[in-house]
């Protein structure tokens, strides 16, 4: 199934793209939409991802269908069809 993903601030920078159509597999959640950007490379992993505490939380803002995850079910939100996720940096530039 397809997903749009927009990268937003410093995100958008460090992975040289602004808007993605991604294929990921029926069943997916926002956690898994992660990892696979996290490992397609582009630096997302230092500028995104929180090792200390295993989550994206500290240092995104993560947006789907314009609701945050954290009003969802966080990381395992499920990802339907044609959904759009936007990824926020929590630290950027004005």
């Amino acid at each position: 199934m397809h997903v749009k993903v927009r990268m937003m601030g410093v995100l958008r920078g460090t992975s040289g793209v602004k808007d993605s159509l991604l294929d990921v597999p029926v069943g997916s959640t926002v956690g898994t939409l992660i990892k696979k950007l996290i490992l397609d490379g582009g630096g997302l992993s230092t500028e995104f991802w929180d090792g200390s505490v295993n989550s994206p939380s500290p240092n995104a803002l993560i947006l789907v269908n314009g609701v945050e995850i954290k009003n969802l079910e966080g990381i395992d939100t499920p990802l339907k069809p044609d959904q759009e996720v936007v990824l926020l940096s929590v630290v950027h530039g004005g």
